[in-house]
């Protein structure tokens, strides 16, 4: 019985395609071995393998649908949350911009469940100021704006949504966030102010933006297509610099200071002042009282607007002090806070009157001993408080500068070297010399030691020597109460030539969660000194008692 074999040939050009890793037609068709035959797959569509692997996003064609009037088309987006929230507790905030004016509205937020209130109160907003009526929305696809449609369809609003994961059909507010956020970053660089101000730094922001011309608007700032009329801009302020408010709280008091120090941070709404935070009273003050100092900004390092002392040559420091120069001995004061060195405009300065005149060749009067005394008796005493503790260089340290923290210390040296060198003069390169000296880190936090192995290792020994000596009973929690809180105590102990011998963990009680009376009743623990023990010992040898 014959068998008959049947070999169906395929094309040479779907072959190469194989070949080749799915190249298109047109790089194939280079080819001479497969540009003499016609695919019999890819005449049909693109191959499914080319779909798989290639295929990408369609391009975005420039929108030339632009709104012909007023809140015809508006656009809304919610940026956040960001990790720090604002002094008020705000982690976000709603942005909605018309597509006409390019109007800009910002309201900050503590959570995005307060969107829909917010909004509904826009909608009011304008429909009351400008009797508009809002006919298209567009938003992206988040979960805070589904609870819209039930508005939506009541007041007859058009909700255009974009595709998911495409934040370029909502281009409008995406870029307007890029624009504030530009803004609000560059005034927080200017004024030098903690990243908790970043709140006041939006709302200066979209502020300051509807206030500015912009080439869209061919020149024109949206305040103007809004209101008709240009803004006016007497009445802006450098953001963050150093004011004076009127003090109206003085309770009273006559000789109560009649100003607060404070920073300028922004335009509060519906008032025609100012909004100044106070950092004596960390609170926010809206006055139209205000002495403003555009040059200074309080959150700056003071350091950096000190002048350097010049820097006295070899001669002047080998010269010999003659009897003229003997108030030059006194106790140099340091550099004072820049700012206490302001003063509002109208306050009067006072002025210096010499009591006394000596030329450089009177004598130096002789003070006798008796007045010395007296006048050293009479010196301030020391102010009481809480202990310091003395520290002394590490062993580890021995052979650096350890000493470069400025103190209060008053010296009598006509150039003191603290004027000169000091860890706030040194360059970051060798501020992070002096930090890689010391390599043994002692974490303060329990997430940042769990990082690092050997202190995981010494926790751990810590929990088994804890277990091993039955430190603690396991007993029933009765209701209504609250255990005691603990924590890490973290140390390196080293050894007497600065090596580090082991990491030592320790695992302690907070006592001061105590409560006098239900965890503890004695407050004090007795001790005795030293010296009554000399004395006692002394007497026992005089009379020869025994001692137990």
């Amino acid at each position: 019985m014959g068998h008959a074999l049947s070999i169906v040939k395929e094309c040479p050009f779907d072959l190469w395609h194989r070949h080749l890793g799915h190249p298109s037609p047109k790089v194939l068709s280079f080819l001479p071995v497969a540009s003499s035959s016609k695919s019999s797959v890819l005449n049909n569509g693109p191959c499914a393998i080319c779909l798989r692997a290639k295929q990408c996003r369609a391009p975005f064609p420039s929108s030339t649908n632009k709104a012909t009037d007023l809140f015809q088309v508006i656009h809304i987006d919610v940026w956040g949350p960001y990790r720090t929230p604002s002094l008020d507790g705000f982690t976000s905030f709603l942005t909605i911009v018309d597509d006409y004016s390019r109007g800009t509205w910002v309201y900050l937020l503590h959570a995005k469940s307060e969107v829909p209130l917010i909004f509904r109160q826009f909608c009011a907003l304008i429909d009351r100021q400008s009797n508009k009526k809002l006919q298209i929305v567009r938003s992206d696809n988040g979960t805070e704006f589904e609870c819209f449609n039930p508005f939506f369809r009541e007041h007859g609003i058009l909700h255009e949504i974009s595709c998911r994961g495409t934040p370029q059909q909502n281009g409008r507010v995406e870029r307007k966030h890029r624009h504030i956020l530009s803004v609000a970053r560059a005034l927080r660089f200017q004024a030098s102010l903690p990243i908790e101000f970043w709140g006041e730094c939006i709302l200066t922001a979209a502020y300051v933006i509807n206030r500015t011309p912009s080439t869209v608007l061919h020149g024109k700032t949206p305040y103007e297509l809004i209101f008709g009329s240009p803004p006016s801009l007497a009445h802006l302020r450098t953001f963050g610099c150093l004011c004076y408010v009127h003090n109206q709280d003085r309770h009273g008091d006559k000789f109560e200071s009649r100003s607060l120090k404070g920073i300028f941070l922004s335009y509060p709404h519906g008032k025609k002042g100012w909004r100044v935070y106070c950092r004596d009273t960390s609170k926010f003050i809206i006055s139209r009282d205000v002495i403003f100092h555009e040059n200074v900004f309080p959150f700056q390092d003071p350091l950096s607007s000190i002048a350097s002392p010049s820097i006295p040559s070899f001669g002047q420091l080998l010269s010999v002090p003659q009897a003229g120069d003997r108030d030059s001995h006194q106790p140099t004061p340091s550099p004072t806070d820049p700012l206490s060195e302001i003063s509002p405009d109208n306050q009067p300065v006072p002025s210096t009157v010499a009591l006394t005149s000596s030329s450089p060749n009177d004598p130096i009067p002789v003070v006798p001993l008796e007045a010395q005394l007296a006048s050293s008796s009479l010196a301030a005493p020391t102010a009481l408080g809480r202990r310091q503790r003395q520290r002394t260089p590490n062993v580890w340290l021995a052979d650096y500068q350890t000493y470069t923290v400025k103190h209060d210390a008053v010296s009598t040296c006509k150039y003191p070297l603290t004027h000169y060198i000091g860890y706030a003069r040194f360059s970051p390169y060798h501020r992070d010399f002096l930090s890689a000296v010391d390599s043994g880190y002692e974490p303060q936090l329990y997430k940042d030691a769990v990082r690092f192995p050997h202190w995981r290792q010494a926790m751990s020994d810590e929990l088994s020597a804890l277990e091993k000596n039955d430190t603690w009973t396991l007993v029933p929690l009765p209701r209504h109460k609250k255990v005691l809180g603990c924590k890490w105590v973290y140390r390196i102990k080293r050894k007497c030539d600065g090596t580090i011998e082991r990491y030592k963990a320790r695992l302690v009680i907070l006592g001061n969660h105590q409560v006098e009376g239900i965890d503890y009743h004695e407050t004090f623990a007795p001790m005795v000194k030293l010296t009554t023990v000399r004395v006692l010992l002394t007497v026992a040898a005089i009379r020869n008692w025994e001692l137990h």
